[in-house]
């Protein structure tokens, strides 16, 4: 009764691990958000990469997400011409929903997180730092499209909200591809 007991979990465990597929991907992009210290436009780029984990033929996947990202750009302050420079590491919660499970799926998803950010403002030969820990939060839309049968390409546009008083109003937007693999 014992070995049948076993054996019947270890079956149940062995279709459970094959009814799922685990993703891996990276990815970048371009980024740009409105400066909070006077007037200019940061741009920059991103860097990103993704561990999902989704179940057979489901509609919703997770995943945990890790990003560069780096903006710099000029201002202008009480007519001064200044730069400024804003790296941040955020590290994110990713559940996304796909709408249908063609070669070619469109997904949002929401991004939960925290985020380490550094500011860097340069006047002639003086510059200023300011370090800053905090919340992470946004909303994505895109579209992942099969490469083959384990490889997919993503393309996709992320609204963020970053409070660190380093944007306007805290927004940053990012455009971004991406390549992965399922196993």
């Amino acid at each position: 009764m014992k070995k049948s007991f076993f054996f019947l979990c270890f079956l149940v465990l062995t279709f459970v691990a094959n009814g799922q597929d685990i993703k891996l991907g990276i990815g970048g992009g371009y980024v740009f958000a409105n400066s909070q210290r006077g007037q200019g436009r940061l741009s920059g780029f991103r860097v990103n990469g993704i561990y999902e984990y989704q179940t057979y033929r489901s509609r919703i996947s997770h995943g945990l997400g890790f990003s560069y990202v780096n903006t710099s750009g000029p201002i202008e302050k009480n007519q001064v011409q200044q730069d400024q420079e804003v790296w941040m590491v955020p590290f994110s919660y990713q559940p996304k929903y796909y709408f249908s499970e063609e070669s070619a799926r469109a997904y949002i998803k929401p991004v939960l997180g925290i985020n380490y950010s550094q500011s860097t403002v340069t006047v002639s030969s003086r510059f200023r730092k300011e370090d800053n820990v905090g919340f992470f939060g946004a909303a994505a839309a895109g579209i992942e499209s099969d490469l083959g049968y384990n490889g997919f390409m993503t393309v996709e546009y992320k609204f963020s909200y970053v409070p660190n008083g380093f944007f306007d109003r805290g927004l940053m937007h990012s455009l971004q591809v991406g390549i992965a693999f399922r196993y």
